[in-house]
């Protein structure tokens, strides 16, 4: 299984793989849609982050197919700045308000609600004018328990490094043990707890340099 750098094509394999491994987020936002609809949804979120300049990584097998991502951005405020400042949140919003792709006005409202939540919460950890973050890690099911969630963070981890990042956080779920106790082992502790509408995220802080 080779790991590297992952690019906008394989961003619908990437929605895919999100969708198997996260079903409660689905459930909560989409009511259990994880249909075509919702993977336009995922998939555009993703195309987003890309544009504003996060790095992707995915581990493909020898036929080509995806069997897990992660996904690593340089710098936290530079990258909500592009997206918010920017024109890719209006361009996003375009593509629902055009019927490109179908958003329910009760799922638009849950998801900003989520992210006010987010961001209030936020403001409870400790400050720093810059760091990176690992937005997202995750392995379809078949190809679990083979240590490829490992070499999907260290190779986020080795890009962050590289690009000079001194600091990268993330956030895991409380109940997920597994992916915390990955984090741990790598050298993450915990700064605090943050939360969305869905429950409490532990906010875990690794220095690379």
């Amino acid at each position: 299984m080779n790991v590297i750098c992952g690019n906008e094509q394989d961003i619908e394999s990437i929605a895919e793989i999100y969708l198997e491994a996260f079903p409660e987020s689905v459930d909560f936002f989409y009511r259990g849609d994880a249909g075509e609809r919702v993977l336009r949804i995922i998939a555009l979120g993703f195309h987003v982050l890309s544009r504003a300049g996060c790095t992707f990584f995915v581990a493909k097998d020898s036929s080509g197919s995806l069997s897990g991502y992660s996904i690593a951005a340089s710098d936290d405020v530079e990258l909500n700045k592009a997206i918010f400042r920017g024109r890719l949140a209006l361009e996003a919003v375009g593509e629902f308000i055009t019927g490109r792709i179908r958003l329910r006005f009760t799922e638009l409202l849950r998801l900003g609600a989520n992210g006010l939540v987010m961001t209030v919460a936020s403001r409870a950890l400790p400050k720093r004018t810059s760091f990176g973050r690992i937005m997202s890690i995750a392995v379809r099911r078949d190809a679990r328990g083979q240590g490829l969630g490992r070499r999907l963070l260290l190779r986020a981890l080795q890009y962050l490094a590289n690009e000079g990042v001194q600091v990268v956080r993330l956030e895991v779920r409380p109940l997920n043990r597994a992916a915390y106790e990955l984090y741990r082992t790598e050298g993450f502790s915990e700064i605090g707890v943050t939360r969305d509408l869905q429950g409490s995220w532990v906010a875990m802080e690794k220095q690379l340099l």
